[in-house]
């Protein structure tokens, strides 16, 4: 069974769906807009939701776990479901795709995720501003730029430490803007790339980073001469920077990212007569 793409989207009176468990596929923007909407039973024969499937909707709670066969949740899939308290996901999940849960304000306390899931996309949690704690699992591998970031003038919620797991390799830019709560981060040691220096909502080399009084992690701790650096990620200076770098001072970096050594953003180089860098870089920034 296939619930058609936009085919009950902006019915305004709708409050309760009860799927049957033949249903495989539930299409693009099918529910949309359903602004009455709040008692859905996911079924365990889903293999597919669209785009936009619930957007807008009125949904308190979003029981994902019988539905073993379902890989992803798609873009913007329960954006702006704003009386959402509760999300429980399917083991067998890989990805949770762009702007999915975007701006569901105030009522999500908790993420727990499962132990398959690999990709977390951009924006997928902003502006979830009531979230105490965030568990992510042993096995992602990507987390999207602002992924958890938040509505900044609001001041309730957030989590005080994150503990990145030592399987992501990729995190995006500011993937906890706006989290002035947030003051240890830790793991993240296979990170190799990154989009920005703009890592976690401040510019890690500078000032912003020591007014937020963010404790680095064991793998996030500055190495000799002020290096600063997350997994095998270099991202600056801070504080005074020898005249001479060797290859060794880099660690296992395999990534420097730009303006790191740019002279006018960090004055802690400003000394700097030479560098060696280490044989495993792979990409110095522009």
């Amino acid at each position: 069974t296939v619930i058609p793409d936009n085919l009950f989207k902006s019915h305004a009176t709708l409050g309760s769906v009860k799927f049957g468990e033949g249903l495989r596929k539930i299409g693009d923007n099918a529910f949309s807009g359903c602004t009455s909407l709040s008692n859905v039973n996911f079924t365990a024969g889903i293999e597919v939701i669209g785009s936009s499937a619930f957007r807008g909707t009125a949904l308190t709670s979003v029981d994902l776990s019988a539905c073993k066969l379902l890989k992803t949740i798609p873009s913007t899939c329960f954006k702006n479901c704003e009386k959402l308290r509760a999300v429980m996901f399917n083991d067998g999940l890989e990805t949770i795709g762009s702007s999915a849960f975007y701006c569901v304000p105030s009522a999500i306390s908790s993420l727990r995720f499962p132990a398959s899931l690999k990709t977390i996309g951009y924006q997928a949690f902003y502006g979830s501003t009531n979230l105490t704690e965030v568990v992510l699992n042993d096995g992602l591998e990507t987390i999207g730029a602002a992924a958890f970031a938040r509505v900044s003038d609001v001041e309730s919620g957030v989590p005080t430490s994150v503990k990145i797991p030592d399987s992501v390799t990729y995190i995006g830019s500011g993937i906890f803007v706006g989290c002035t709560n947030l003051t240890a981060i830790t793991g993240g040691a296979g990170i190799v790339e990154c989009d920005s220096n703009y890592l976690f909502g401040w510019d890690v080399p500078g000032d912003p980073a020591k007014k937020a009084g963010v404790e680095f992690g064991e793998d996030g701790k500055p190495l000799p001469f002020g290096i600063i650096s997350f997994g095998k990620v270099v991202f600056g200076f801070q504080g005074p920077c020898a005249s001479a770098l060797k290859a060794e001072d880099f660690g296992d970096a395999v990534r420097i990212m730009e303006n790191a050594f740019n002279g006018e953003d960090h004055e802690s180089v400003s000394n700097l007569v030479s560098v060696a860098f280490p044989a495993g870089l792979e990409f110095i920034g522009g």
